[in-house]
């Protein structure tokens, strides 16, 4: 089952000929095409850098599956970054290119704490290759919820990262529920609460140990909103994501924007639960991990130590 969660998201749009690795096709589907068209011209040459990327790592184990995962090591992760900030400078987002070292961090320090008592997980330098690749997307430039995920899987089907390292990804079809809100509503107003929790336990059954260590990684590998400088905490990140993600208003407050792409307007009237709901996956995932004697707060002061803070 979890093979097809990538594979059988719903797609923005009704026509199947549409090129759904190709988000630029969408833009005349917009709610406004004129910006649209402008944003397009900055994915299009992101996409275009991927290919670029790929003769730069040809021959890296990351690239290629006849190499075992375990074969993949610092310097060939050192090698894809390097790539990937000729291609987008980190002196143009230099908070996202953050996010992506601590991400990758963060899920190279869980691995290793976890590897022998969890089957299934990747090799830690493995695990930090997909964890830093996790927001890909948003080196486009452009910052739309979902569009980028999408943006993200495109880019790194050009660049060739073999399908073992993007199988430890979060499945596209679980960062939005089942139904409309409009739909949401009516299915659960007699009991929302065990709707929203039947709906994250259905993600949760699906989710292997690779994309639960992502998952946490993504939200984890993150600079406090509230402490200058120090990594942010499970619960700082557990209300930062109550607070934004509870209702498709709640995140275009965040924004300043209303949904624009396809894909952005689909996730937006899609969102209903998403906040309460995910806050049930990521508190079972940290208490699973928990379980076994793996302390969150040891893992961030493990990464804050390889990732010094700022002063």
């Amino acid at each position: 089952m979890q093979s097809n969660l990538r594979t059988l998201n719903p797609l923005p749009s009704d026509d199947p000929a549409v090129d759904w690795s190709e988000p630029a096709t969408w833009v005349y589907r917009s709610a406004d095409a004129g910006k649209a068209i402008e944003e397009a011209k900055s994915i299009r040459g992101a996409v275009a850098a991927s290919y670029g990327l790929r003769t730069a790592l040809h021959g890296s184990p990351i690239l290629h599956s006849g190499f075992s995962l375990e074969s993949i090591d610092p310097m060939h992760l050192a090698s894809l970054k390097t790539g990937i900030e000729e291609e987008f400078p980190r002196s143009v987002n230099p908070g996202l290119h953050e996010h992506l070292d601590l991400a990758g961090v963060t899920a190279r320090t869980i691995v290793e704490q976890l590897r022998g008592r969890v089957p299934g997980v990747l090799p830690p330098v493995a695990a930090e290759t997909a964890s830093y690749l996790n927001d890909i997307g948003k080196l486009s430039g452009v910052f739309r919820y979902f569009l980028n995920d999408v943006l993200g899987d495109a880019m790194l089907s050009r660049i060739g990262v073999r399908s073992d390292i993007t199988a430890a990804f979060q499945p596209l079809q679980s960062y939005i529920g089942p139904f409309t809100n409009a739909e949401y509503r009516k299915k659960n107003e007699t009991n929302a609460a065990q709707g929203i929790r039947q709906y994250a336990d259905r993600v949760l059954s699906v989710l292997t140990p690779p994309q639960k260590i992502w998952i946490l990684s993504d939200v984890l590998g993150r600079r406090s909103k509230e402490v200058a400088g120090a990594l942010t905490t499970f619960d700082e990140m557990l209300a930062y994501h109550s607070k934004t993600r509870s209702s498709p208003d709640a995140y275009e407050d965040l924004i300043k924007e209303k949904a624009l792409w396809p894909a952005e307007i689909y996730a937006y009237n899609h969102m209903a639960g998403w906040s309460e709901g995910w806050a049930h996956i990521y508190r079972t995932i940290r208490d699973d991990i928990e379980t076994i004697g793996i302390d969150l707060g040891d893992i961030r002061s493990r990464v804050a130590d390889h990732y010094p803070l700022e002063k």
